[in-house]
C-alpha cells in the first residue's frame, strides 16, 4: 500500500509534551482516588465520571446519577466522597448543586 504519511512533517515533541500532560493529571487523580476508603466499586464509578466529564465539564447530581446507574441519593453520596477528598468543586452560574473535577497542581 501507498504511504499517505511519507513526505509530511510533524511536530512530535510537542504532541508528546500534550500527552504527558493530560497523562500526569489523570495519574494524580488516580492517586487522589485510591486514597478514598471507598470499595471498588466506587472507584470504577469515580473513574467512569473523569472519563465522561474530564477537568472541564460541569455535572450535577442527575448526571452523575444517569452515568453511574444509581439513585438520587446514591450520587448525592458520591458527590458528598468526592467534595470531601478534595477531588470536585462546586461551581456557580449554572445553577444549584453543580460540581466540576479540580485540576491537580504540578
Amino acid at each position: 500500500m501507498y504511504n499517505l504519511n511519507y513526505g509530511q512533517i510533524t511536530d512530535k515533541v510537542s504532541f508528546e509534551d500534550i500527552n504527558v500532560a493530560i497523562a500526569s493529571d489523570y495519574v494524580a487523580i488516580e492517586v487522589a482516588i485510591g486514597k478514598l476508603n471507598v470499595t471498588k466499586a466506587t472507584i470504577s464509578k469515580v473513574k467512569n465520571l473523569l472519563a465522561n466529564f474530564g477537568f472541564d465539564s460541569v455535572f450535577g447530581r442527575s448526571d452523575i446519577a444517569s452515568i453511574t446507574n444509581d439513585s438520587f441519593t446514591a450520587a448525592g453520596n458520591l458527590i458528598t466522597k468526592l467534595k470531601d477528598a478534595g477531588l470536585i468543586e462546586p461551581v456557580s452560574g449554572y445553577g444549584k448543586g453543580k460540581y466540576k473535577f479540580i485540576k491537580p497542581q504540578e
